[in-house]
């Protein structure tokens, strides 16, 4: 069972997981201008931008099923920046 706590921001399933989206995605805006060797003005602007790219985050976090995350770091040429999949 799904639960949303409006005042806090956490999703949880049972009683047993609690995720903070909104940590988990600073953390991985903080990880990847390291992994990637990005500036983080790159990644405020492209990674969480795409619609669907919170909700992947919280499927990966909540989801037992979803038990990785692809980011894709894409160059100049072809640039629309970072894509969580």
């Amino acid at each position: 069972m799904l639960q949303m706590d409006e005042d806090l921001g956490l999703q949880s399933v049972g009683v047993d997981v609690a995720v903070d989206i909104d940590v988990m995605k600073i953390y991985l805006e903080k990880l990847l201008v390291l992994l990637l060797g990005a500036e983080q003005a790159d990644i405020d602007t492209s990674l969480f931008t795409f619609p669907d790219s919170i909700e992947r985050l919280r499927r990966f976090a909540i989801d037992a099923q979803t038990p990785a995350l692809y980011v894709l770091k894409e160059t100049e040429s072809g640039s629309d920046g970072c894509k969580c999949f």
